[in-house]
This record gives structure tokens, sequence and C-alpha cells, in this order.
């Protein structure tokens, strides 16, 4: 697959947020999508591709390494631009609104320097998550390890009657479904039938 190579120098409007998801719901096509997701995953890419966003830039790792994820790869995909780790501070410097141009790996904000971060490629994004699905046991163990503490610390609170707070909703006799984001959690959706 042939990816499009963006432009090296981009101008849009800046939709900031500390939550991916509560920004793609403000995300214009063509807006520069300014956020800090660690390890961005496949739901919030398909959401800033389905926006059709100019840009991405992160102030965290879009792939940090613990494991393989697919974000990243989705937004370069898509031929939008992903400037990657601009700084844990990135969200107080850019506000919404602003008019960012990216030139390489900077953001600039008229004639001031607001950030650099790396400017993600296809390739480097694929080498990260080689290393990614290679490292993935480790992580794995540690994610059994912290379970298990956690049932040993709160293994009480599994076994005794469950104290819910006042509720205004009566459950009793009703249905109720817990729905989880899932990268095809809109597919289920549509396939449920109302009753």
């Amino acid at each position: 697959m042939v990816r499009p190579s963006p432009p090296l120098t981009l101008t849009g409007t800046a939709r900031v947020d500390h939550r991916t998801k509560d920004l793609i719901k403000r995300l214009q096509p063509g807006d520069i999508a300014v956020i800090h997701h660690q390890d961005l995953d496949r739901v919030a890419a398909e959401g800033l591709v389905a926006a059709r966003s100019l840009a991405v830039i992160n102030a965290a790792e879009s792939i940090s390494g613990r494991y393989p994820n697919e974000g990243p790869m989705r937004v370069l995909d898509a031929g939008i631009t992903l400037i990657d780790h601009a700084g844990a501070d990135l969200l107080d410097r850019v506000r919404e609104g602003d008019r960012l141009t990216i030139v390489g790996d900077e953001v600039w904000r008229g004639p001031e320097l607001v950030a650099t971060g790396t400017r993600l490629s296809a390739s480097v994004v694929a080498d990260a998550m080689e290393a990614a699905r290679a490292a993935i046991g480790g992580e794995l163990e540690r994610f059994a390890t912290n379970t298990l503490e956690y049932i040993q610390r709160e293994a009480k609170l599994t076994f005794e009657p469950v104290q819910l707070p006042p509720l205004r909703v009566e459950f009793k006799g009703r249905h109720a479904l817990v729905v989880v984001r899932g990268h095809d959690y809109r597919s289920d959706l549509k396939a449920l039938k109302p009753y």
C-alpha cells in the first residue's frame, strides 16, 4: 500500500483536550488535534481519521513500546501528519482555536515556537511495533503480577456483598447493557435489536 506523503508545512486550527474521545466530538475537517494520549489506541485513531483531522500533535508518546498498539499506523495510513512526544506541558501552552503551523517537527503559533516533537513515519512506527511485540512477554508478566497483588489486597471486596449507592433508576425486572469501547463497538451497538 502506498501511503500519501503529507506536506512538511501545515496550518490549521487547534482543538485541544486531555481526553481524545472528547476532542473528537469538536474536531472539524482540517483541524489540528492536540492531545496527550500515551499509546494511542485504535479506537481513538479511527475517530481522528473519521473527523478528517489535518494533523495530530501528541504531547505523549503515541507508541511507548510497552505493547503493540495500532493507533499511530492508522493515523499515518490516512495521510495525517503525526507529531509525537511534543512535551508534557503542550496542552497548557496551546489553546483551543489557536492557529498553528507545523514545519517539519516544529509547532508554531505565529512567530512563536510552542513545541518540538518527532514527526513519525510509517517505518519508525513499524520498527516500534516490532520492538513492542518482542517485549510483550515482559508486559504480560507485569500485568499478571499486578493482578495477583490486587486480588491479594482486595480479595475481601470480591466475596463480600456489594454495597451499591442509592440509585434513582429501578433495575428490577429490566434489562441492563454494559458497553466497553473496543475497536468494533459501533458495529456491536448497531447489531442490537430494541425489544
